[in-house]
């Protein structure tokens, strides 16, 4: 993890109120919405189980967004570090290294629970602002012209899109050349 996302999840938050008839909220419990399915719970002795069910029931999403009266939809953010070395396995297409950090995080975590992958979505980023495939695909969900969304205008529409990539890939950015910079200065000083 690059940085908290919290933070990621705090700058479009705003943006996304923005939208016309949209609810949103920060880091909704997924319990609340979707039911943990027992079968998919594992544990070795009944103390594993229940310390297991227990933590998936705590589980929190980054946002929860929902259009007038369409089914509420949960967003967990997850962010790659593109200078890692578990990296280079999708490292040569754009978006890879998010792809399978998302796959490989926030699926096994949303499978514990009885929701349609519609509604409980992971959005994944690298650490120099792009984005995974299902990521980009929300994105364009969200912001398409016949969402459903009584929209003030086209242009403000395609504003509105742009200025959240544009929020999200300038915090990612911002965070890791921080990083980078700290990481750079320590290194230095030894």
């Amino acid at each position: 993890m690059l940085i908290g996302c919290d933070a990621l999840a705090r700058r479009p938050y705003g943006l996304l109120t923005k939208i016309p008839n949209a609810k949103v909220r920060l880091e909704p419990c997924i319990n609340f919405h979707f039911r943990v399915d027992l079968d998919k719970i594992t544990g070795r002795n009944p103390i594993e189980f229940d310390e297991n069910l227990l933590t998936a029931k705590r589980e929190r999403a980054d946002i929860s967004i929902k259009f007038g009266k369409t089914q509420l939809t949960l967003i967990d953010l997850c962010v790659a570090c593109v200078h890692t070395k578990s990296s280079e396995v999708n490292n040569g297409s754009p978006g890879g290294v998010a792809d399978h950090y998302e796959c490989s995080v926030k699926d096994p975590k949303h499978a514990r629970f009885e929701a349609d992958p519609k509604y409980l979505r992971g959005m994944g980023f690298d650490s120099v602002g792009g984005f995974s495939v299902r990521t980009s695909q929300m994105i364009n969900s969200i912001f398409r012209k016949d969402s459903g969304v009584p929209w003030k205008s086209d242009l403000y529409r395609i504003f509105l899109k742009q200025r959240t990539i544009a929020t999200i890939t300038k915090i990612i950015c911002k965070a890791g050349a921080y990083k980078r910079f700290l990481f750079h200065q320590i290194r230095d000083t030894v």
